[in-house]
């Protein structure tokens, strides 16, 4: 796809030798049709259409698939090892007191994801729908869980300047007794200015869970925006900012609610280099969050002290991907988070690495 400019350069240079107009034609108006340009796409398969050459049918068939639906159904498989190593200076009790001796452990975690999904496209819109289940265990908390929901989402416009709705419902149960309800509706627009693709993000969520999840519930929302700058080359960069205000409630216990509302800025930037088979992506995340409400915490000499929350969030890493086959891929992603705070009891270090395919089908 980040060479659709080249080629349509290239195949309207052949279109002028007479020998091979006609195959140039027909691959510019595949050109066309990847680039969600119908108009030159019908305009070009008209043409061959009308020739008595080899690719009559075959502009025929395309004229088709461009003037009715397109439906598609599709299966996605994932599964997912993750190997990780993570630090915390203090451990944390039920009353949110500092125990005597920090966290420090390995951890092992599989992820194991299915999807069923129903797609409808036609020249200026996109319709999907679609189920999917998760089941993933952790064996640094000892849990398991699993979720299962329905999404979808409307696409509506052209590639390069479109509007977009999804939505998502899904309900989980960890370790078979806590349950949570989740739904997500997120709508964004992208422009194409300038070889620049510009992204423009609102994202809701409202979530509630059972009182043994020890968690009431609340919602979310997310602005956010990125910028991709368009090359010619396998490298792409990407840069996004985002604004997350949270408005939750949690129970400490039977007989006190905490509020649990921070505002979260991140800014984020990645590399993507693809090379025959191979994709390669580092990626950069920094995080900075303010708490809505303090934390009342006993210090190092046993005193109860009040302190507003604050955070500073670094995520290093970088994916590796290779295309076994057309549907089939295998990838390899390594991390590294480092979460500072002015209160020591949630600052933590996350070192992790994960091993994992994709098949669709």
């Amino acid at each position: 796809m980040a060479r659709l400019n080249i080629a349509e350069q290239a195949f309207k240079q052949l279109k002028v030798h007479s020998a091979w107009h006609n195959v140039a034609s027909y691959y510019l108006g595949l050109v066309y049709r990847a680039k969600k340009d119908t108009k030159k796409a019908i305009r070009v398969f008209r043409q061959l259409a009308k020739n008595d050459s080899q690719f009559k049918d075959a502009a025929i068939k395309q004229l088709q698939l461009l003037s009715t639906d397109v439906s598609s159904r599709q299966f996605y498989a994932w599964a997912n090892v993750t190997f990780g190593y993570e630090s915390n200076p203090v451990a944390l009790s039920d009353d949110f007191q500092i125990s005597s001796s920090s966290l420090e452990d390995n951890y092992r975690e599989l992820t194991v994801q299915g999807a069923y999904y129903l797609t409808r496209s036609n020249e200026q819109s996109t319709y999907f729908s679609g189920y999917y289940i998760d089941v993933d265990y952790d064996t640094f908390e000892s849990l398991s869980s699993s979720s299962m929901g329905v999404a979808g989402n409307y696409l509506k416009g052209r590639k390069d300047n479109r509007w977009r709705i999804d939505f998502a419902i899904d309900s989980a149960s960890i370790a078979s007794r806590k349950v949570y309800l989740n739904s997500t509706v997120r709508a964004s627009y992208q422009i194409l200015y300038d070889k620049t693709l510009l992204k423009g993000s609102f994202n809701y969520t409202s979530i509630s869970a059972s009182t043994d999840f020890k968690f009431l519930g609340g919602e979310r929302a997310i602005i956010g925006i990125e910028t991709q700058p368009k090359s010619d080359s396998g490298l792409n960069w990407l840069f996004g900012y985002s604004f997350e205000w949270n408005d939750r409630q949690g129970l400490i216990n039977e007989d006190t609610r905490r509020d649990y509302s921070p505002v979260r800025h991140q800014l984020s930037a990645k590399a993507k280099y693809q090379y025959e088979q191979w994709t390669f992506s580092p990626f950069l995340k920094t995080q900075w969050s303010n708490y809505s409400t303090d934390d009342t915490v006993i210090n190092t000499d046993g005193e109860w002290i009040t302190k507003r929350r604050q955070s500073k969030k670094l995520t290093l890493g970088f994916d590796i991907e290779y295309e076994v086959l057309k549907d089939l891929e295998a990838y390899m992603k390594v991390i590294k988070i480092d979460n500072k705070e002015n209160i020591e009891l949630y600052e933590y270090t996350n070192d992790a690495f994960s091993l994992g395919i994709r098949y669709t089908f």
